[in-house]
């Protein structure tokens, strides 16, 4: 089946049940020529006129593995997302392997992981709760891997970030992440091509560079400290200390460090 839009289906079979209520699809597939997804996919609701009304109520089950999906495919249903980075290549294939469920206000995955927009890949599992709204998102979440370099990270980072810090050609988080949009809980070890550093601690406010606030357990290994920040009068840093204060910048940041600082 080709639509005058471009839109291919070669194939598209499952045993499907759709009511007032529920649209389940299983055995799955829906093959075009850059997408390929399978195996189960279930929507349940009070009603569709309940979950116009209120997205949350929205029940989901997707079982995705060893599936993909081409942006372009993305792009027929879904125009608006061009302005999107991870849209703005309508030849880029996304791999996905995802095991979702719960309701759209609280979202489980067991498994979800993405990889294919550049040399970034996304591993991760958890629970999301709070969603569509932004404000009362909360997260709770294992990141088994992710993985990016800074020609990815830049394309997403606002101008603001960039301006501080020059990110390094390769980075590799694991670790655990717990909160919301204004306090978060980490524990998470940061790989790059700078230098290693694992963060233990809490922040509030982190996504205002100028107002942050922190409480941190902090160990660096050949950390390029200068690099990152745009200090030449830096160089790299080893250490293992404890780091309070306020403020990421250098013009802001007013913190108390206690520990031992191994090399500079």
């Amino acid at each position: 089946l080709k639509e005058q839009s471009g839109f291919t289906l070669q194939q598209l079979r499952g045993d499907f049940v759709y009511t007032g209520q529920k649209m389940h699809a299983d055995n799955l597939l829906v093959q075009t020529p850059g997408t390929r997804i399978k195996n189960t996919i279930h929507l349940d609701y009070p009603s569709l006129e309940a979950v116009q009304k209120n997205i949350g109520s929205l029940q989901v089950k997707a079982v995705l593995p060893g599936s993909y999906v081409s942006t372009k495919d993305v792009l027929y249903f879904a125009p608006m997302l061009r302005q999107q980075p991870v849209f703005n290549d309508g030849g880029t294939v996304l791999s996905i392997n995802a095991d979702v469920e719960g309701y759209v206000n609280r979202l489980t995955a067991r498994t979800l992981q993405v990889q294919g927009w550049g040399d970034t890949k996304i591993d991760v599992s958890g629970t999301i709760v709070g969603l569509p709204s932004m404000e009362k998102l909360y997260g709770d979440v294992r990141i088994n891997e992710v993985r990016t370099t800074r020609k990815d990270a830049e394309k997403f980072l606002p101008k603001s970030v960039l301006a501080q810090i020059q990110i390094p050609a390769t980075m590799q988080l694991t670790g655990t992440v717990k909160g919301n949009g204004q306090q978060m809980q980490t524990n998470v070890l940061v790989k790059s091509s700078s230098g290693n550093i694992s963060l233990n601690g809490a922040m509030a406010n982190y996504q205002n560079m100028n107002a942050a606030s922190y409480n941190m357990q902090v160990q660096a290994q050949q950390v390029q400290v200068g690099a990152i920040i745009k200090n030449p009068d830096l160089q790299t840093v080893s250490a293992n200390v404890q780091v309070q204060g306020k403020g990421l910048t250098q013009q802001t940041a007013d913190a108390t460090v206690k520990g031992n600082v191994e090399s500079v």
